[in-house]
C-alpha cells in the first residue's frame, strides 16, 4: 500500500496539505484484523483523498 502526502506553507500561520491513502488502490486485509479469518475478512477501505488546512493563531 502507498500513501502519498505534500505540505504547502500558503503563509507564515497557514499550512495546507493534501494526501492520497492507497494511491494504487489495493484491496487488502490487515494481519492484524480480529475478523481476518472469517469469511477472507472485510478488505479495508480503497483509495481515499485528504485536503487539510492548519491555521496556528
Amino acid at each position: 500500500m502507498i500513501n502519498f502526502q505534500i505540505g504547502l506553507k500558503l503563509s507564515d500561520k497557514l499550512l495546507c496539505t493534501i494526501g492520497i491513502n492507497n494511491l494504487l488502490n489495493k484491496e487488502y486485509t490487515p494481519h492484524t484484523s480480529r475478523i481476518r479469518g472469517v469469511a477472507g475478512g472485510v478488505p479495508n477501505p480503497g483509495r481515499s483523498f485528504n485536503i487539510n488546512l492548519k491555521y496556528e493563531f
